[in-house]
């Protein structure tokens, strides 16, 4: 099984604990475990590491739009917590 781990720079969008989760799925049984920066890679390149996933990690947005070349791949988006202050 492939994992591919679309990663992100900055603080926006990123996971911050990302290296245990590596960590994690590294250890799982017949895997390969891949962390892809998408902005090294040319769209052509992008789209061939998605083709060949048969799970993606990421945070939601647009760094998934990978997935749409994608078959029968299980999607794993993560979420942020976020907390906003409403003005009064």
């Amino acid at each position: 099984m492939n994992f591919c781990n679309i990663q992100r720079r900055g603080n926006r969008g990123r996971i911050f604990n990302e290296n245990a989760v590596m960590e994690l799925l590294r250890k799982l049984p017949e895997t390969t475990c891949e962390l892809v920066d998408c902005a090294e890679l040319s769209g052509k390149e992008q789209v061939a590491k998605a083709a060949r996933a048969d799970i993606i990690v990421g945070m939601h947005g647009a760094g998934l739009t990978h997935i749409q070349y994608a078959h029968d791949l299980v999607l794993v988006e993560l979420h942020a917590m976020c907390v906003y202050k409403a003005k009064l």
